[in-house]
């Protein structure tokens, strides 16, 4: 099995809470590729500085290589990598919301 390193420096936060769409620059619209600016609303990819947020029913297929970082990335759906290459990711938090 291919490990894919995705996150470097990332600090991992569980969360059942919920933040407000305020708090994000960016959100997920659909399911697709992390590099589709069409997955996203606004309708661009992630950049440095942007506050991502992956929502609930949402597939979000991770396909690109940044070392830029993202100071909040919160998932609520889902986020899988593209396996055919050298994928990276700095993200100073990462929100995870468990759903059971």
């Amino acid at each position: 099995m291919k490990i894919v390193r995705l996150l470097l420096a990332a600090l991992a936060v569980f969360s059942s809470g919920v933040l407000s769409a305020e708090s994000f620059t960016l959100e997920s619209k659909g399911n697709g590729a992390w590099s589709d600016a069409a997955t996203w609303k606004p309708a661009r990819q992630p950049k440095a500085g942007d506050k991502v947020h992956i929502r609930s029913g949402h597939a979000i297929i991770y396909d690109v290589k940044s070392p830029h970082l993202i100071p909040l990335l919160h998932i609520e759906g889902a986020l899988a990598t593209d396996t055919s290459g050298n994928r990276e990711r700095t993200a100073h938090t990462l929100m995870i919301k468990i759903v059971e």
